[in-house]
């Protein structure tokens, strides 16, 4: 019985693991999303006004690099405090749980 509840608890564990991580990749991939939009969309409008563009672009560039590394962390550390927080809800429940078995 013991071993069932440790499987279990450590499947939660899992579960909840690979939801992080589903959200971190999710994460990336839309800042990727984002940021191939950008550089197409550089690539188009440098091709309409030439070089005025271009060189708002590149002016802008470094700034939307750092928004969005910025973003990233934040929605990293938001993944990591999501998973904490997971983790301690199911510690509670497990606890809870025990203290409420008949026998006890």
């Amino acid at each position: 019985m013991a071993s069932a509840r440790v499987s279990t608890a450590s499947l939660r564990a899992d579960l909840a693991n690979t939801k992080a991580t589903n959200l971190r990749l999710a994460a990336e991939l839309a800042a990727l999303r984002r940021r191939l939009g950008q550089v197409l969309g550089q690539e188009v409008l440098a091709e309409l006004d030439g070089d005025r563009i271009a060189d708002a672009a590149t002016t802008l560039a470094p700034r939307v690099d750092k928004l969005e590394r910025t973003l990233f962390e934040a929605q990293e550390e938001l993944a990591r405090r999501t998973e904490d927080l997971e983790a301690a809800r199911q510690i509670n429940r497990e606890l809870l749980a025990k203290l409420n078995r008949p026998g006890r």
